[in-house]
């Protein structure tokens, strides 16, 4: 969803209204970026936001879905959108608390699921500083 758009799938107008929409899985896809976001894009990304851990897309799902097997690869030429870009500079500095209620959704995963993404995360982490 971050990398799509360049904002948090989950926002409020305070940390405890954010937090809510984090607990209740209340989400949407808002904002002009998405009109330019495929179909199999938006299905990939709700298949890894439902709240239940067990409903929820496990890495090798996702990494089975059209988007990353067919459409991804090929578009290594795409350019971000400078408001995707500015969201994602955004982001790095949010606040811990924000960062915190995201990290409960990632806690709902499966330890299967987490492990993978750990490993996905790490192999793009070349620098090994987290960013």
């Amino acid at each position: 969803y971050i990398l799509l758009s360049g904002r948090p799938p989950f926002t409020g107008v305070n940390e405890e209204a954010m937090l809510e929409k984090v607990r209740a899985g209340a989400w949407k896809f808002q904002g002009d970026c998405w009109e330019q976001v495929s179909e199999d894009a938006k299905a990939l990304i709700r298949m890894m936001l439902k709240r239940s851990s067990e409903a929820r897309a496990t890495a090798a799902q996702a990494l089975d879905t059209v988007w990353i097997k067919e459409l991804a690869p090929r578009a290594t030429d795409a350019k971000l959108d400078n408001t995707v870009i500015e969201g994602l500079q955004a982001f790095k500095t949010q606040n811990r608390l924000k960062k915190a209620a995201l990290e409960i959704v990632a806690r709902g995963m499966n330890e299967d699921s987490l492990k993978k993404l750990r490993e996905s995360f790490q192999a793009l982490d070349v620098n090994q500083d987290g960013k």
